[in-house]
């Protein structure tokens, strides 16, 4: 898995159309996920537990 913190400047899509970024099993395999760059980037024990809930909307079932 891959988690990409989009930015406004330039989106995950722009990245995507480079050769080295399409090779990798992680984006052939469509298992690299956009996320919420305010989620992504809160520090300390919130932030944190915030990320983590997050995290599960991607992690696939039962583990």
């Amino acid at each position: 898995m891959l988690f990409i913190v989009d930015n406004a400047e330039k989106p995950f899509s722009f990245y995507l159309q480079h050769p080295l970024v399409g090779s990798l099993n992680v984006v052939k395999n469509h298992r690299a996920y956009v996320v919420d760059p305010e989620t992504w980037s809160a520090q300390g024990i919130t932030g944190a537990n915030k990320i983590l809930d997050d995290l599960f909307k991607y992690l696939p079932q039962g583990g």
